[in-house]
């Protein structure tokens, strides 16, 4: 049976396959780039011994690919594991062209709802984890990238709500709330706190598969800062966490 990584030419993404293929595991790698995809394929085989399988797609276009994505992970018994680190974020605001708002909603909600859908019959027969990834800038309202993070938040939401969706079913859930990571798109941000390893997350993500473990927060003590935003009164947020 295979794992099929959508967002797999990222750095979470690249981290994810480099794991499970250090594990014998058989992949099905998604991404827009099929060059990158063909490099990382090139990569896992020579460091793992593992052919992976890949899927060129841009999903921010719509469902179609998943047809070939279900055919290709049939092909090698079935589907074990589901794993979505799909992300794209721009700076947006109330100005935001709807073109623009699309694409963020395609990407950060709609694919990873979209390849739930159209593959739960094969999910349910392999009894797959399903996993999905989000972002602290879904915690509370933001004065900017509100988009976004409406978008994150509405994953969240989806998930919890397959979680209940799935009980009865074979099928098990992970939904990891992720703060800053360090990918190659963040190296040269700075970040007013640390950044978390990737590899890190990665092993954490595969010794939980198999479980349905909810949602959890990467770095852990990001848990902790969520709440507490949560818990301030507005205008103490506004004044401290509401403007970035």
């Amino acid at each position: 049976m295979a794992y099929v990584i959508i967002g797999a030419s990222g750095g979470l993404g690249r981290a994810l396959a480099d794991r499970l293929a250090a594990d014998g595991r058989k992949l099905v790698l998604v991404a827009r780039d099929p060059d990158a995809l063909s490099a990382l394929a090139g990569a896992l085989r020579d460091r793992h011994g593992v052919e992976a399988a890949t899927v060129a797609a841009d999903v921010a276009q719509g469902a179609g690919y998943l047809d070939e994505v279900a055919r290709t992970a049939r092909a090698a018994g079935g589907i074990e594991g589901l794993l979505m680190p799909i992300g794209f974020a721009v700076r947006d605001g109330i100005g935001t062209t709807p073109e623009t708002m699309r694409e963020l909603g395609g990407v950060n909600f709609f694919a990873p709802a979209e390849a739930v859908a159209k593959l739960w019959p094969d999910l349910v027969a392999g009894g797959a984890t399903i996993v999905g990834f989000g972002s602290i800038t879904a915690a509370r309202g933001r004065g900017r990238n509100f988009v976004y993070g409406a978008m994150k938040r509405a994953l969240l939401s989806y998930f919890e709500s397959l979680r209940l969706a799935a009980r009865g079913t074979p099928v098990k859930v992970q939904f990891w709330v992720l703060g800053f990571l360090d990918t190659d798109v963040m190296k040269t941000e700075k970040t007013p706190l640390p950044k978390g390893d990737p590899r890190q997350l990665a092993d954490r993500v595969v010794s939980r598969m198999g479980r349905d473990t909810g949602i959890t927060y990467f770095p852990g003590w990001w848990k902790w800062i969520t709440l507490a935003l949560r818990l301030l009164p507005w205008a103490i947020y506004t004044r401290i966490g509401g403007r970035g």
